[in-house]
């Protein structure tokens, strides 16, 4: 059995027998048991096709050949790792170049090479000057710097769209003053305008204690959020009572000042 170590609290590790744990596990008997009960049947169901006389074992030698493939798709994977490899050492051979030579070497060209008589060099040179004349590297390259060309436009676009409506939504914030209006309409914006200003004080925007308006799903959570902010603004503010104590100034829907208690 093999030993399991525990550290102590002085950071010594002393030998624990696995053994010695099965009385504090008293069911771990019945759970293993189970386990491998369960097993069992899914293990004699995968294991069918290896009987005696089974589909693998009733098949020719011919068939096994036939039906042989690898067990898993690294052969492929590999070839693409090393045209990544290929394109960081010379990163103007074309996929074109790529594939002859990988070809050339897989199906050992070389020495076909040598049963070639005259007329096929002839034939193979006229070949290869037809597949040069066709431009077809080319063309992919034209192609892919247009799409290249495309994503950059993309993103610009994207970028210019969302700098349109960030600077859309600190237009109408900036039209907001630091007061609270008790309407529903402005509810949302005035959260929106205390945390932007949370956010501007604080070196982690993660750190801003008013969450994001989608977060507050219903309006007395709003009302809760908003009444914190403002009492953390006016805290910052430095806005006292007469009698010392820290006050809160709400607006109601006529922009009349209304002084709340920041018990509140």
């Amino acid at each position: 059995m093999h030993e399991v170590y525990n550290s102590s609290a002085r950071g010594l590790q002393h030998p624990v027998n696995p053994d010695a744990l099965i009385p504090t596990l008293p069911r771990v008997r019945d759970l293993v048991v189970a386990f491998f009960t369960g097993a069992l049947e899914t293990w004699e169901r995968f294991t069918e096709e290896f009987a005696a006389d089974g589909v693998i074992a009733t098949t020719s030698t011919g068939e096994r050949l036939r039906a042989w493939m690898p067990t898993t798709n690294d052969v492929n994977e590999g070839k693409l790792g090393e045209l990544r490899m290929s394109s960081r050492r010379a990163p103007n051979m074309t996929l074109q170049q790529f594939n002859a030579r990988k070809m050339y070497r897989k199906n050992d060209t070389k020495t076909y090479r040598r049963l070639l008589q005259s007329h096929d060099h002839k034939m193979i040179r006229l070949k290869a000057r037809m597949v040069d004349s066709s431009g077809l590297t080319k063309k992919r390259r034209d192609t892919q710097a247009q799409a290249d060309l495309l994503v950059v436009a993309a993103k610009r676009a994207n970028g210019v769209e969302k700098a349109a409506k960030k600077k859309k939504v600190n237009a109408a914030l900036d039209k907001l003053s630091d007061g609270l209006w008790l309407t529903e309409a402005l509810l949302d914006a005035q959260l929106a305008w205390h945390r932007r200003a949370e956010l501007r004080e604080l070196k982690k925007p993660s750190e801003s204690l008013i969450p994001k308006v989608s977060r507050l799903g219903t309006k007395q959570l709003k009302v809760d959020a908003l009444i914190g902010a403002v009492q953390r603004y006016n805290a910052s503010a430095g806005i006292v009572g007469p009698g010392g104590d820290q006050m809160d100034v709400i607006r109601d829907a006529d922009d009349r000042d209304i002084v709340m208690e920041s018990a509140y």
